[in-house]
């Protein structure tokens, strides 16, 4: 996954669904095949999961792949062309407007009190 915001979301929205349902992480670590270690350590933002974890988290957090796969691409950067200085080596990064708003809904939703 890499990008340090998507793994901290993730595990923000592990720790949210095992807790709606009531779960310790030794209960979702039997779930998902995995060790405790590794539940607390993703709800904590400190591992990449493999890809095949990474499905298994998401499918039991209840998030379509589709929405999360958008969150693991890197940004894109584009170089300008400078009429002016032609040997300038800027770069900007470009926005997803659309995955910038899904990652928002995400922020917010995650802070959501029922």
């Amino acid at each position: 996954m890499k990008n340090i915001v998507a793994l901290i979301a993730l595990g923000k929205m592990l720790e949210r669904a095992r807790r709606e349902k009531r779960l310790t992480s030794y209960q979702v670590g039997q779930a998902l095949g995995v060790a405790t270690a590794f539940v607390s350590s993703v709800e904590n933002g400190e591992i990449d999961p493999s890809h095949v974890d990474f499905e298994r988290v998401v499918a039991f957090v209840g998030l379509p792949l589709k929405v999360v796969d958008d969150c693991k691409r890197p940004p894109r950067t584009i170089k300008l062309d400078s009429s002016e200085n032609p040997s300038s080596n800027e770069r900007v990064n470009v926005v997803d407007l659309e995955l910038y708003r899904k990652q928002k809904w995400q922020q917010i939703s995650l802070f959501d009190k029922d």
